[in-house]
């Protein structure tokens, strides 16, 4: 009998293979089976339903942010740069009237020049929207320009960087008046065509300068300039480096630029400008267009040959004495401190025609001073506040209240005032007995009306 071979059970090893095997093969056969299943019904559908077509309108797209682009100035025609540049002088949108309407209004007539070179700044330029250059400026083709507002000693102003056009319009007997700080080598072009005059103003040195410019048909910068005229220290006698007003206008054919009644220069210029435009960098504290009838006149020095037959022993004859020789520092070049002694003579002589001849002490003398051609390259001017205070006080004592208001005004604008306590008394003063409003101050009281011991009172009996 043949017996059977034993059979032994698989054990765990194997039965782990075999698991491990088959499980991944029926997955597959599964997957494979079920797909099979699946493709018709999608092939059916498919034939029976093709995809909708997404229309473009039907796609909801974020929303964009819009950015609009710096505009691009593009250079006028040539057409439209000859004509004269004119300004709108209808109202505002915002229905404020533009700010040199009443200029244009020709039923209200033009003022003496004097009632407006002298006011103080807040009456001069008080009008609202003082610091807002909007309507005053455009931007041209030349270059870049901008304007904003910055803090300054009164309160807030307008600051312009750049070439930018005025917008105003020139029309007869017309005054630009300007209050200026931080304005180093701002030019200032005034064009008639392709000719014209350009001011310029340097801080070093303290002067303003014209220049004769030429440029090409459809610029707005110069292409030649040559100088036509300076300031002859004026304008550093004046005090312009501490502020104030300046005003340009156009008269007898030519450009005048003056300070108070005082003619800083003149060039020659033919008719009205038809294009301004403000070139650099600088803070405008004030600007305003006006009309006056009538314009500073420029000093005329007296000439020993056409006072001949006056004697120097008066006032007038010394007087012309004093503007020969600085016409003589001008001429030869003299050094600083012959040209500031020639200054100071001013002040000596009107002492003593004040003293002698009973005239103004400074008065007399200052537009002569004042316009006379001399530069000096040093900051320092002659000390001129004796003749002043001798006038205040003269003034002051006699009672005369309304030449000293008008005096403390001309001070006023040349900074002459400046570190003289006088002034402030002579003002109080005339305010008492004017129409001003200014009070004494305590300090200025008599000594009898302040409280005394008895003691003291007793000694000051004594003495007296």
């Amino acid at each position: 009998m043949v017996s059977q071979p034993e059979q032994r059970p698989p054990d765990f090893f194997t039965a782990a293979v075999v698991f491990l095997v088959a499980t991944p093969l029926v997955t597959l056969v599964g997957f494979l089976v079920f797909s099979a299943l699946r493709l018709p019904e999608r092939g059916e559908a498919a034939r029976e339903e093709p995809p909708a077509r997404i229309e473009p309108a039907a796609v909801e797209e974020e929303p964009a942010v819009a950015v609009e682009p710096v505009p691009k100035v593009e250079p006028a025609a040539e057409a439209v740069d000859k004509q004269p540049v004119t300004a709108n002088t209808e109202p505002a949108a915002s229905g404020r009237p533009l700010p040199w309407q009443a200029a244009l209004d020709e039923s209200v007539a033009p003022v003496p020049y004097e009632e407006l070179a002298f006011l103080p700044f807040a009456e001069a330029f008080a009008a609202k929207g003082r610091d807002d250059l909007t309507p005053w400026f455009a931007a041209t083709p030349a270059a870049g320009f901008q304007f904003g507002k910055v803090p300054s000693r009164y309160g807030q102003s307008g600051m312009i960087d750049g070439v930018g056009r005025l917008l105003c319009p020139w029309p007869d007997q017309a005054v630009l008046r300007l209050d200026l700080e931080h304005c180093d080598r701002l030019k200032l072009h005034f064009w008639r065509g392709e000719t014209g005059v350009t001011l310029v103003y340097f801080e070093e040195g303290n002067r303003w300068v014209a220049h004769r410019t030429t440029r090409e048909q459809g610029a707005v910068i110069p292409k030649t300039l040559a100088i036509a005229a300076t300031d002859e220290g004026r304008c550093q006698r004046t005090d312009y480096r501490y502020g104030g007003a300046i005003e340009v206008r156009f008269v007898d054919g030519k450009l005048m630029l003056s300070r108070g009644d005082v003619v800083l220069l003149t060039a020659a210029f033919e008719g009205m400008p038809s294009e301004v435009l403000f070139d650099g960098r600088a803070m405008i504290n004030g600007i305003a267009l006006t009309r006056t009838k009538d314009a500073p006149r420029k000093y005329i020095s007296r000439s020993s040959g056409e006072k001949a037959t006056e004697q120097r022993s008066t006032f007038a004859g010394q007087l012309a004495a004093i503007d020969d020789a600085a016409r003589m520092v001008e001429e030869k070049d003299a050094d600083d401190a012959v040209a500031i002694d020639v200054l100071g003579r001013y002040a000596r002589l009107g002492l003593w025609g004040a003293d002698r001849e009973g005239v103004p002490a400074w008065s007399s003398v200052r537009q002569a001073y004042h316009a006379a051609p001399i530069v000096s390259s040093r900051s320092s001017v002659p000390d001129v506040s004796r003749a002043i205070r001798w006038e205040l006080v003269s003034l002051a004592y006699r009672q005369q209240f309304e030449q000293v208001r008008d005096l403390i005004r001309r001070l006023r604008t040349f900074h002459q005032d400046r570190d003289k306590p006088l002034v402030d008394w002579a003002e109080a003063l005339a305010g008492g007995g004017g129409n001003g409003s200014a009070q004494p101050r305590d300090a200025w009281r008599g000594l009898l009306v302040e409280e005394l011991s008895k003691d003291a009172y007793s000694a000051l009996t004594e003495i007296k």
